[in-house]
């Protein structure tokens, strides 16, 4: 399977940054880097089975992670 993940920067003016991405499914973990630099990044993360997303796991970012209320 997979998700669908969208990043959004909420300010006016954009930063560019790489964003790490801790996955944990039933194959075990991996982190992943994706490039952000638009206002909303969409990417799709393949896992099997079920899934723990933690964005930027040694918190070289300082930002606010909201989830989505209808998920």
């Amino acid at each position: 399977g997979s998700v669908d993940i969208v990043i959004e920067q909420t300010q006016d003016y954009l930063f560019q940054f790489t964003l790490e991405l801790l996955i944990k499914d039933t194959s075990g973990e991996r982190i992943e880097k994706v490039k952000i630099k638009d206002k909303v990044t969409k990417l799709e993360v393949k896992a099997s089975g079920p899934l723990e997303i933690t964005p930027d796991p040694h918190v070289n970012l300082l930002f606010k992670a909201l989830q989505d209320p209808l998920a």
